[in-house]
């Protein structure tokens, strides 16, 4: 499937993979350790301040068909057998409806990727804080 990435004004907050009892955070306030921020494209505000899930920031992407928010781990020190979830905060902006595209890579090519709205029903809410949850490992 060729669908590029289209995200307007859609906020993220405390992205995080999760183990049976442990959490990876990728972002919560700040890029968690161990992470990059690569995202490209412009657009990206990794300091926003409303709205925000809990805490004083959250990502803000003013978005459009070529450009994302992308997070980057040294190779090899993350599996999916050991962190099987990811679980992520979508706030819809002031209209939703955003077609958002998830996009998991390994090594620079991409192993899999599915429209955000597949783990969100109705995809983005206007004005609402919706989680996603989301299984990497496959059975």
């Amino acid at each position: 499937m060729n669908v590029a990435p289209r995200v307007l004004n859609v906020l993220l907050l405390a992205v995080s993979v999760q183990a049976a009892l442990a959490q990876l955070v990728v972002y919560d306030e700040a890029v968690g350790t161990g992470f990059e921020d690569w995202s490209y494209g412009g657009g990206s505000d990794f300091a926003n301040t409303t709205p925000v899930h809990g805490g004083t920031y959250s990502i803000a992407l003013s978005g459009n068909a070529w450009n994302a928010v992308s997070f980057h781990h040294a190779p090899g020190a993350l599996a999916t057998a050991d962190w099987p979830l990811l679980k992520l905060w979508v706030h819809g902006g002031s209209t939703g409806g955003q077609q958002l595209q998830l996009i998991v890579q390994h090594e620079g090519e991409v192993v899999a990727q599915a429209p955000l709205g597949a783990f969100l029903a109705s995809g983005p809410t206007a004005g609402t804080w919706r989680e996603a949850s989301i299984a990497l490992a496959q059975p």
